[in-house]
């Protein structure tokens, strides 16, 4: 095991604040991948950590844009200029909180952000593992740089998902486990055997026909809802 950043060989770097993202993003393999990667590498590559750090920030702006359907989610924008346009897309403030003043500070901070992802682009472009070809003989910065970055980075993540989290009428993704009711609504209704073994009919379909679940799912919810309508109109009538 290598030498951790304080002498201590049973401590290392966890990535807290992207891993709180995780618990409530399930199946987000690719932020998953990239957050053990970096904790492993701030004492073991100082200079990959950079580049992993940078892709942490910009997969969460990905992720927070596909899920609102925002039509420059798949443009390759540099990174302060992907963190700025994610920034705008988030109520930064609650809409019950109309305090001009705190408004300006948070815009403030969000400047301040802007610099600090432009740092961090700096930084790994000079010293990132990945992302140039180096003499062979350059020397990387220590653990103790890779820290601070990572950490920067991990708080970034954080603040901008939990904030994108916060405001659920503004996502468009479907996710498979906020959808319990149907999911046991359509195992109940159709068995799925494959090769003899048995499977949750809605965990095969949301995967392999994801359009085909949402017209499902679209129909199921409409059908409660004119249930709901026709008991209303029968308690009306009584």
């Amino acid at each position: 095991m290598s030498q951790s950043l304080n002498g201590n060989s049973n401590s290392s770097f966890t990535c807290q604040g992207a891993r709180e993202i995780l618990e409530f993003s399930a199946g987000a393999v690719h932020i998953e991948k990239t957050i053990i990667a970096l904790e492993g590498a701030v004492e073991e590559n100082p200079g990959l950590a950079f580049d992993l750090a940078k892709a942490l920030v910009e997969s969460i702006c990905k992720t927070i844009l596909n899920d609102r359907e925002d039509p420059l989610c798949n443009k390759l924008l540099e990174l302060p200029k992907l963190v700025k346009h994610t920034t705008k897309q988030l109520n930064l403030i609650p809409d019950n909180h109309s305090n001009s003043d705190v408004e300006k500070s948070f815009s403030n901070v969000i400047n301040g952000l802007t610099t600090t992802i432009h740092g961090l682009c700096e930084i790994r472009r000079l010293e990132g593992t990945a992302s140039h070809g180096r003499d062979g003989y350059t020397s990387s910065l220590d653990p103790l740089q890779a820290l601070f970055v990572a950490r920067t980075a991990d708080a970034i993540a954080n603040f901008l998902f939990k904030i994108h989290k916060n405001n659920r009428n503004s996502i468009k993704r479907i996710f498979y486990e906020e959808n319990s009711e149907f999911n046991t609504h359509l195992d109940d209704l159709h068995e799925c055997l494959i090769a003899d073994l048995p499977y949750k009919t809605s965990e095969v379909l949301f995967t392999i026909d994801q359009q085909a679940y949402i017209d499902l799912l679209q129909e199921y919810l409409s059908d409660l809802s004119l249930n709901s309508e026709d008991l209303v109109n029968e308690d009306e009538e009584e």
